[in-house]
């Protein structure tokens, strides 16, 4: 009789350990699969909200994947989008490149509104070539947009039409340590003064 309670008390003992180490399995998993953050998924959605008024109704792009209408859709998952965890799943990188070749706005007027990207502080590569911009603006922080975005590392501007009024605001994005900007007219002289803040490009 003894000998059967020690042997239920010890099966309990295995059983309620067995628990523990399933809970922090599962707990583990969890926090490996963060999710994306509400507010940056808002953001996203007005970068898309704004970039559409640009693109022709019938345009097909990767905006495509960014769901409205599914509050669950996790934005990492998203075409274009990629998340870090071990940040607590904040965007890293964004590449929104060649969206479409059909746009309603002209060329003259088509240009990045940069306080759009402020829903993510922790964006260290953005990528953006071949979308025919013109030029940045920031109705809010002007040039001093770029600022903002303190943890961006690389900056991919190719295959736009950007000239050397696009410099003021570059200037200000000084973690910068990949610039590139071929394919645009940066024509006649460039001045220098203009890369002074760029002390991190390697």
């Amino acid at each position: 009789m003894m000998r059967s309670w020690w042997w239920v008390k010890e099966k309990k003992k295995q059983m309620a350990l067995v628990l523990i180490i399933a809970t922090m399995i599962l707990q583990f998993q969890m926090k490996g699969c963060v999710g994306c953050v509400e507010t940056e998924r808002m953001g996203l959605l007005q970068l898309k909200s704004y970039l559409n008024s640009l693109l022709s109704p019938e345009a097909e792009s990767i905006l495509d994947s960014w769901k409205d209408d599914d509050p669950k859709s996790d934005c990492c998952n998203w075409e274009g989008v990629k998340c870090s965890d071990a940040i607590g799943g904040r965007i890293v990188d964004l590449s929104l490149v060649y969206l479409t070749y059909s746009w309603t706005t002209s060329d003259q007027h088509r240009g990045l509104n940069l306080s759009l990207l402020h829903s993510f502080p922790q964006l260290k590569t953005l990528y953006l070539s071949g979308n025919r911009f013109r030029h940045l603006f920031d109705p809010i922080h002007g040039y001093k947009s770029f600022q903002r975005l303190e943890n961006l590392e690389s900056l991919d501007l190719t295959e736009n039409q950007f000239n050397s009024s696009v410099l003021p605001f570059l200037s200000a994005a000084r973690s910068l340590k990949i610039l590139n900007l071929g394919g645009n007219v940066l024509e006649g002289v460039i001045p220098l003064n203009g890369f002074y803040n760029f002390r991190e490009l390697e």
